[in-house]
């Protein structure tokens, strides 16, 4: 959270809240969405990657223990935007007699 990629669309906070040229913050500061950015700058892309799948963790642990029956008898899931596929992978493992695809962006995926 504190590296300058995401550090400076904090600068462009009230111009992009006065102005509404860019869809966001980030694009503002950097001129293009953050996926776009993430797509072509390996480093962000991993360490957005490694947060959500660290997010992951802990919702696929509340979801497991609070909401386990949405899951029992579905055939399959598609987790759509699932990153490195972290929560599919545990919901997977809990579910084994269910078919689990994940789908995300190509830089997303790439090497998995």
């Amino acid at each position: 959270m504190l590296d300058p990629v995401l550090l400076k669309p904090w600068q462009y906070l009230s111009s992009w809240f006065q102005n509404l040229d860019h869809p966001t913050a980030f694009s503002a500061a950097h001129g293009e969405s953050m996926w776009d950015y993430a797509g072509h700058e390996p480093r962000v892309n991993h360490f957005f990657n490694d947060a959500m799948a660290s997010d992951g963790l802990l919702a696929a642990s509340v979801v497991l223990s609070k909401c386990k029956g949405v899951f029992e008898g579905l055939k399959s899931v598609v987790d759509v935007g699932g990153g490195t596929g972290i929560i599919t992978k545990i919901f997977a493992k809990a579910f084994p007699q269910t078919e689990f695809t994940v789908f995300d962006l190509p830089h997303v995926v790439h090497g998995l």
